[in-house]
């Protein structure tokens, strides 16, 4: 249960170090799992950048954190707690927020109301909430946008 995260987390992170989101800047990256443990770790990641700030140095990919983390997209898979939103909305818009489920895995979690995130209600009002589970990704999928209007 907690390697997903913390993959999601390196992953991420190696993305940034690497210089692949400054090479490959419309790539629209969607992070699984809030992000894993990157929204949290955000400061901490970021602490180098300001090490590196006025230096020569500061063109290295690590200064550019907090404008990498903006621009990935997080999902709600196994996520929707308010303080894992509230972690996700520090680092980016809330725009960068989409639906996710990771079914069929959290078929066996998530049974009752036929809301399968119910907890979202705890950070974002209903308007939101339907940007996050539609408009959003209809907003970053402009192919899917015209196919289903």
């Amino acid at each position: 249960m907690t390697e997903y995260p913390f993959d999601t987390t390196r992953a991420a992170t190696q993305l940034m170090l690497a210089g692949v989101l400054d090479r490959y800047p419309s790539i629209r990256w969607q992070l699984a799992h809030a992000g894993g443990t990157l929204p949290y770790l955000a400061h901490r990641i970021g602490l180098v950048s300001r090490v590196l700030a006025g230096t020569p140095l500061a063109d290295l990919p690590i200064a550019k954190v907090a404008d990498y983390l903006s621009r990935f997209y997080y999902d709600t898979a196994l996520s929707p707690s308010p303080a894992q939103m509230r972690a996700v909305l520090e680092v980016a818009p809330i725009e960068h927020i989409v639906a996710g489920t990771d079914w069929p895995f959290s078929g066996a979690l998530l049974r009752g109301s036929g809301d399968p995130q119910p907890e979202l209600d705890g950070t974002f009002d209903p308007r939101q909430r339907l940007l996050v589970e539609r408009g959003n990704a209809l907003s970053a999928l402009p192919g899917l946008r015209a196919r289903v209007g």
